[in-house]
């Protein structure tokens, strides 16, 4: 019976593993930044389709007329609201992609 709790209670706290893609959030042609996210759940363990991300990217940059684009190195996440019990419900990661020329 023991065990059954242990798995059971480890099964919960490590979440659940979700595919994730990027959408696009937010840009601005004249800095030549795309901004892109994603949203889960907070017990999920988002696992994000990052070349994915690169590609949309890289078709808003060729729309403005840029001819690649590159992501930054840092992420930010929020939470988007929090449950009664004070954890977070659901999370936002944001990244942004740089235009560029060459």
């Amino acid at each position: 019976m023991k065990k059954i709790l242990v798995v059971c209670l480890v099964s919960i706290l490590a979440g659940c593993s979700v595919n994730k893609e990027l959408r696009s959030i937010d840009g601005s042609k004249s800095d030549a930044i795309i901004e892109m996210g994603y949203t889960y759940g907070g017990f999920e363990k988002p696992i994000v389709n990052w070349d994915g991300g690169l590609s949309k990217a890289r078709v808003l940059c060729q729309n403005w007329g840029f001819k690649d684009a590159e992501k930054f190195d840092v992420a930010y996440k929020s939470c988007q609201f929090y449950t009664s019990g004070g954890h977070c419900g659901e999370l936002m990661t944001k990244v942004k992609y740089q235009c560029t020329v060459k």
